[in-house]
């Protein structure tokens, strides 16, 4: 059965989720501050989110951490999106202040959320994510990019990694080397424009074909009608 988060609060749009559901999870910092200062404190967040993938039974599909946000492609199981994210941002921000002396809040407010179709929609925003840092200048290629899970999807670092990429891998071949090259070709493919994404993002939250948004909206809002999606 789909779920409301509270309910809307001051205009806040309330969260859908049902298990199983995947997410484009986006928060930066309070006046675009930088949250992650060194790289030991990317270190700090991406532990505690191994933790959370076994304690709410998560699927890290993509991340990339850049200097003032942070993006997350994540499919949940039984754990609420809103529980996993206040128990990683709640700790974080502990962390970070107790390290740099700071006080108030690190966040800018609410994490952003979209719903994303498990389709050509995954595509799209694995791929999104992982030319972030393209985008911002940083890097040339993506896996250049030292806090992105493209070096995992690259083949490297994979035993340490607490990225699922086989769903993602799995739309190109059943022969894992094979994967790996065509999905550096289908991220390639974008990257004289990285901004741009395919698809259309309907209702301002859910990524996916015009009749998965307008399922999600009708069965989320009837008690006892919730199937997988």
């Amino acid at each position: 059965m789909a779920e409301w988060d509270g309910g809307e609060i001051m205009g806040r749009k309330p969260r859908i989720w049902y298990e199983g559901a995947m997410y484009h999870i986006t928060n930066r910092g309070n006046s675009r501050r930088d949250i992650f200062p060194e790289s030991s404190d990317r270190l700090v967040f991406l532990n505690k989110l191994g933790l959370l993938v076994k304690d709410h039974g998560l699927k890290i599909h993509a991340y990339c951490l850049m200097t003032n946000h942070y993006h997350l492609l994540i499919e949940t199981d039984k754990v609420h999106i809103s529980d996993t994210m206040h128990a990683l941002n709640t700790y974080y921000s502990k962390q970070h202040h107790k390290k740099y002396d700071t006080s108030g809040h690190l966040f800018q407010g609410r994490f952003g959320s979209v719903l994303v179709e498990k389709d050509a929609y995954l595509l799209e925003v694995s791929r999104y994510v992982h030319l972030n840092p393209v985008s911002a200048g940083l890097v040339e290629l993506p896996e250049d990019y030292t806090w992105s899970s493209m070096r995992v999807y690259m083949g490297l670092g994979v035993e340490k990694s607490l990225v699922y990429r086989e769903n993602v891998l799995g739309f190109f071949s059943e022969d894992l080397e094979e994967a790996m090259e065509d999905y550096r070709r289908f991220v390639y493919a974008r990257l004289d424009n990285p901004d741009l994404l395919e698809g259309t993002i309907t209702y301002d939250d859910i990524m996916g074909s015009d009749s998965f948004a307008s399922e999600v909206r009708e069965r989320a809002t009837v008690p006892g009608t919730w199937g997988n999606m």
